[in-house]
């Protein structure tokens, strides 16, 4: 599943906004979302 998340943000598909739902369910870590956006999650 973060594979195919990872691959639809790059797409543009998905925003920061969804990251942030897909940490909290558990889809991909803190760490991804870092590496993907650059930025600090935060809840």
């Amino acid at each position: 599943m973060a594979d195919m998340v990872k691959n639809y943000y790059k797409l543009g598909l998905y925003t920061n906004d969804n990251l942030k739902v897909f940490v909290q369910a558990g889809y991909i870590t803190t760490a991804d979302f870092q590496d993907l956006t650059g930025g600090v999650y935060s809840a």
